[in-house]
C-alpha cells in the first residue's frame, strides 16, 4: 500500500530512527489501527518510549514509526512530529486536553441557519480552527429558514 496516498512524504521520517513509517487511522484504548506499507494492520505502544520517556502518544491521523510484526500487533516506536492538532477539554475532571484528530488540512464547521444559530459559537469554532493549524471552513446549512 502506497502511504503517500495518505499523505506521507519520505522527508517527514526521522534520520535518527529507524522502522516503518505507518498512519493512525483509528484508535482503541490501547490498540491502534495503522495503515502501512503491508496494508492494514493493528499496533500497540512501546511502553518505555511512551511512558518513560513521554513520547507523544498517537491519535487519529498522526504517523507514527512502527516495528511490523506479520504475525500479531505491530510494535509503535515513535510519533512523527504534527503539523497540525485539534483537541478539547476531557471530560473526566482534572486531566487536561484530549486529542481528536492531527495532520490534516482543513476543518470543516457546519451551523445551521435555523433559531439556533450563533454568531459567538461560529467565532468559538473558527478561533479553534485557525488554532488547530488547518484552514477552517465554515458550511451554512438551512438558508431557507
Amino acid at each position: 500500500m502506497d502511504l503517500k496516498k495518505y499523505g506521507f512524504m519520505p522527508h517527514m521520517m526521522p534520520e535518527d530512527i529507524s522502522g516503518i513509517p505507518a498512519r493512525v487511522t483509528a484508535v482503541h484504548r490501547e490498540r491502534y489501527e495503522l495503515v502501512c506499507e503491508y496494508g492494514e494492520i493493528y499496533g500497540r505502544l512501546k511502553t518505555k518510549e511512551y511512558f518513560v520517556d513521554c513520547q507523544t502518544f498517537p491519535t487519529t491521523g498522526d504517523f507514527v514509526v512502527i516495528d511490523f510484526n506479520p504475525v500479531g500487533d505491530s510494535l509503535i516506536l515513535f510519533t512523527i512530529p504534527r503539523k497540525s492538532f485539534f483537541s478539547r477539554r476531557d471530560p473526566s475532571p482534572g486531566r487536561g486536553e484530549q486529542a481528536v484528530a492531527s495532520n490534516f488540512d482543513y476543518v470543516f464547521i457546519m451551523q445551521s441557519l435555523n433559531q439556533d444559530f450563533n454568531t459567538k459559537r461560529l467565532e468559538r469554532y473558527l478561533t479553534l480552527g485557525w488554532q488547530s493549524g488547518a484552514i477552517p471552513i465554515v458550511v451554512l446549512t438551512k438558508a431557507d429558514l
